[in-house]
């Protein structure tokens, strides 16, 4: 037996689980014992003993957290990871026995093992965040405290366990996130702005959630550009599975987000890479968040937002140098074009002139290069999308462009027909 993924252990410990014959489970937990001794089968045995864990009490086992935990220190990070699944996992199905030692464990651990012991504590959090309860005053102030560290992937983890817990535990979380937000510490600041990507969920409290909006349209102007980044994304998240909840900020937010569409020159740097030099913008993530937020808005909120400023920044949008951020625009223009065609329609000479451009820049190369095929592609969606609206129709601007670009290049041609082939689905999964 060889398993190396969650979903194929959980198999084999529901099967011994549910077997009437109670020796199974037993013999199932020996045969795991032994061969957690043996190498090569580590992660295989680490992996089915924490699912088999997770269903009945192992406390009585002797040694069991010292001969999961001993392979924290395991060169192999599989065996590694997988160590740290078990351990949360057993501690799901005997909380009362685990949780304290489990505590006491990240406390003393090293720092190259922290990671390790908060990826245990997640795997508690998603199978019975409510078995916590008696340790979240204790467990806040650890985390909180990694939320500073330099290493980037604890304070991923760090994130996700905080965003996870204020789905049960807002209202006791609500002061010491405060203060987070607060911290002269942007490692922590971003670490929190950060967790809320992870805090919606259909259980959590909208009116709480709606507390942090506040903190996170104020962090969009933060002066660390990860923690501006992760405020855009957090509430990106946020307006798409709860919008109501950023319905009172939203002209806030909305302003926020359309100030950080813009490329800011002091985030370019210049890197010398011997006969040429390389410019790298650490702002592209950043813009490309807050067009992703817009675009949110305006699936989710559209009232609460100008769509005629929504066009305008997005078309602006067009001559950005990123990719990515391009089709962000694109993403805009085409919902704006299926929803609210008007507003597009209203500034079509400034559009055509940036499609122009980007034809003269791409379309050559679609056989060829990926990122102008992505672009092309996602220009000609907006195309096809203005053709087949009413409301183009006697546009003399439009009508010329379409047969410049469209009928008489036959790379862009066949793009169009694809394109058209799979229409009636709806650029956006609707039957139009």
């Amino acid at each position: 037996m060889s398993i190396r993924t969650q979903p194929a252990a959980q198999a084999i410990a529901n099967i011994a689980i549910a077997s009437k014959d109670a020796s199974k489970k037993t013999n199932l937990l020996n045969d795991l014992l032994n061969k957690i001794k043996q190498p090569g089968n580590e992660v295989t045995a680490c992996l089915t003993l924490g699912e088999l864990g997770k269903l009945m009490d192992l406390s009585k086992v002797p040694n069991i957290i010292e001969s999961i935990s001993k392979f924290f220190k395991a060169e192999d990070e599989a065996v590694r990871t997988a160590a740290s699944i078990c351990l949360g996992n057993i501690s799901v199905g005997s909380t009362d026995f685990f949780l304290e030692k489990v505590f006491k464990l990240v406390d003393a651990a090293e720092q190259n093992q922290k990671y390790l012991f908060l990826n245990t504590i997640r795997e508690i959090i998603l199978n019975n965040p409510r078995c916590l309860q008696p340790y979240v005053p204790k467990l806040l102030p650890l985390l909180l405290e990694q939320a500073k560290s330099t290493d980037e992937q604890i304070r991923g983890i760090v994130s996700e366990n905080l965003g996870r817990l204020f789905v049960y535990y807002s209202r006791a979380m609500q002061a010491p996130m405060e203060n987070a937000f607060k911290s002269a510490n942007a490692l922590e600041r971003a670490t929190v702005t950060k967790s809320f990507k992870y805090a919606v969920s259909k259980d959590t409290e909208s009116l709480d959630l709606e507390g942090f909006t506040e903190f996170l349209a104020k962090m969009i102007g933060d002066t660390d550009i990860y923690v501006r980044r992760y405020a855009l994304e957090s509430l990106t998240a946020i307006t798409h599975a709860k919008p109501e909840v950023v319905r009172v900020e939203s002209a806030t937010i909305l302003k926020h987000a359309i100030s950080k569409t813009l490329i800011d020159d002091s985030l370019i740097k210049e890197v010398d890479l011997g006969p040429f030099k390389h410019k790298i913008d650490d702002g592209i993530p950043i813009r490309k968040a807050a067009f992703a937020l817009i675009d949110t808005m305006l699936e989710k909120l559209p009232q609460a937002v100008d769509s005629e400023q929504a066009s305008a920044v997005a078309i602006k949008g067009l001559e950005d140098t990123a990719e990515e951020c391009m089709i962000q625009c694109l993403t805009i223009i085409l919902r704006l074009v299926v929803y609210q065609p008007n507003f597009i329609v209203n500034r079509i000479e400034p559009l055509i002139e940036c499609f122009s451009k980007l034809f003269t820049k791409n379309i050559a190369n679609v056989g060829t290069n990926d990122k102008a095929k992505n672009v092309m592609r996602s220009v000609i969606r907006v195309i096809e999308q203005l053709n087949r609206s009413s409301i183009i129709e006697g546009n003399a601007k439009f009508a010329d462009f379409f047969r410049e670009k469209i009928n008489e290049i036959p790379a862009a041609k066949d793009i169009f027909l694809n394109i058209q082939a799979t229409a009636s689905r709806g650029a956006f999964g609707d039957n139009l």
